[in-house]
């Protein structure tokens, strides 16, 4: 049987455990020692707090322009395709493992439902899951690491629908003031300014229309790797920067999978060169 993973945990397998996307044997082998481990049961309780947090800005009265229609149904149809996908790779039997890249198109959808129970768990003392019985066939990671990928690109998308999902883009800061409105829905396309509008970024999830070299799915991520950062690639497209007309902007799976992050870059980047036109930023 193979063993449970132990502290310190990596919070990638913790996030996954807390969106129940664990294989259930492990799952059930691994929930005694995180319980045990001080710093994982405040990591999970720090995702609980955040999916409050994302949940209640649904409700809040600070947002007061609807996000557009057609974001909001780009979001969607993406979120939805990247379940649609993962859970073909989970019923794959494969021995070997995939590093899977996810594409920035046509798949069909079929979304899982993304359940945190890490919380109710916690807060009513409820035992683990009972453990398979000794003896049963050992328990593989391989599809665990198949699906972060896929599971990181699905949380991320999520984060950004349950954040904008009834209302997005204006919020009020804590010092005040009024953060950035979206460009108009009509508008087409991207275009930012001398500074980079996070607003009108995230009209590119979803999309891969990025001409040249890094219309290929391999290179962009290499150009991705290139800036330092090795995330699932949300979506990519050509924009207007700094009087430049041949920006790449791409969007990635967040950090903890709670963001969306955003590189601009130029039409050469690649290994050994990111050619980043304005610092990584974090949306969300």
């Amino acid at each position: 049987m193979s063993p449970v993973p132990q502290p310190p945990f990596p919070t990638e397998l913790l996030a996954d455990l807390h969106a129940g996307n664990i294989d259930p044997e492990l799952e059930a082998r691994l929930w005694p020692a995180v319980r045990q481990d001080p710093d994982a049961r405040r990591y999970l309780e720090s995702l609980d707090a955040l999916r409050t947090s994302l949940t209640g800005l649904a409700q809040s009265d600070q947002v007061v322009r609807p996000m557009p229609t057609d974001i909001a149904a780009r979001l969607e149809a993406f979120a939805e395709s990247l379940g649609s996908e993962a859970g073909r790779k989970d019923g794959a039997d494969t021995a070997e493992p995939v590093e899977a890249t996810v594409p920035l198109g046509d798949i069909p959808a079929s979304p899982p439902a993304l359940t945190a129970r890490f919380g109710a768990t916690m807060r009513s003392g409820r035992p683990a899951p009972a453990a398979a019985p000794a003896g049963g066939a050992p328990i593989s990671l391989d599809a665990h690491r198949r699906r972060r990928r896929f599971t990181a690109a699905i949380a991320a998308a999520a984060a950004v629908l349950i954040c904008a999902g009834a209302a997005l883009l204006v919020g009020i800061r804590p010092d005040g003031e009024t953060a950035p409105t979206a460009a108009p829905t009509g508008t087409a396309g991207t275009e930012s300014g001398a500074e980079f509008d996070t607003a009108i970024a995230l009209r590119a999830l979803g999309r891969h229309d990025v001409p040249g070299r890094l219309a290929d799915p391999a290179a962009l991520v290499a150009c991705v790797r290139a800036a330092g950062v090795d995330r699932p690639v949300l979506g990519s497209t050509e924009m207007r920067f700094r009087d430049r007309d041949d920006a790449v902007l791409i969007l990635v799976g967040g950090r903890n999978g709670a963001q969306v992050t955003a590189l601009v870059v130029g039409p050469a980047c690649g290994p050994g060169n990111p050619e980043l036109l304005t610092a990584i930023t974090d949306i969300g």
